[in-house]
Formats: C-alpha cells, structure tokens, sequence
C-alpha cells in the first residue's frame, strides 16, 4: 500500500485561514485593538481632570433634556425612555465610566443604547468636563 502524501497546501491555506479569524475575531473585541476604548473602559485608576465649571452650557444643550437640569434623570425627554436616563443625585459613577458612556454611548458600558455617542461631538477636554460635571451631582 502507498502512503498518501502530506496535503501541505491544504494544511498551510486552513492554517492562514485560521490565522486571519483569530486575528479578525482579536481586533473587534473590547480593548482588541480594533475599537478604540483609550483603555478607560478597563482601567479603575483612570483619573479625569475636567472642570465642571466649563461645562454648563455643554449639559444644558445636550444631556439637561433626558437627565434632568439638577441631574435626577427627570428631564422632559427622560420619562418616556425605558430604561429611564441616569440619576447622577444617586451616586457618582466611577470617572472611567462616564467618561465612556459620555463619549461611547450607553451601549459601550453595558447601559441603555438609547444614550447616544458623543465621542464625535465634543472633544477629549469637553468630555472630561463634562464627566466632572455630572460626578458633581451626587455631592
């Protein structure tokens, strides 16, 4: 009987095909490489900077509406979302958190996709202010 040689091609293609899945499969996961998390959404030690005092007229415009103009998640827009917009009166969310709900949207930390992005809108300084912002709240 005659042995059957090694199918090196076929090995080789299913072991790039493999390797391009793993790779695809790594770079779309949380803090893979393939979004753009800043690390923040892992990092507990993460530390925001912002001035509260900047950022008034950026919460008036943009959150005031569903979280309330005093922070309470009673804004004219927040009761008829379900789940119903954040409490910031209740307690203060760890930095990281806000700032990635803030610029990523509720979805990015597990919280209502009805929050949307704001990572596009304001810049990296406004983020932080705002995170101060709304920590300030549940002082």
């Amino acid at each position: 009987m005659l042995a059957q040689p090694f199918p090196y091609r076929r090995f080789l293609t299913l072991a790039a095909l493999l390797v391009m899945v793993l790779a695809t499969t790594a770079a779309c996961s949380p803090g893979g490489g393939g979004a753009d998390t800043g690390g923040f959404q892992s990092d507990p030690n993460f530390v925001s900077n912002g001035d509260a005092s900047r950022a008034e007229a950026n919460y008036t415009q943009q959150c005031a509406s569903c979280h309330g103009a005093a922070g309470d998640g009673r804004g004219p827009v927040g009761g008829a979302l379900s789940p119903p917009p954040t409490n910031f009166t209740a307690s203060a969310s760890p930095a990281h958190r806000a700032y990635e709900a803030i610029r990523g949207g509720g979805a990015a930390v597990g919280k209502a996709a009805t929050m949307p992005a704001f990572g596009s809108s304001f810049s990296d300084e406004e983020i932080h202010d705002l995170v101060a912002y709304v920590r300030a709240f549940a002082r």
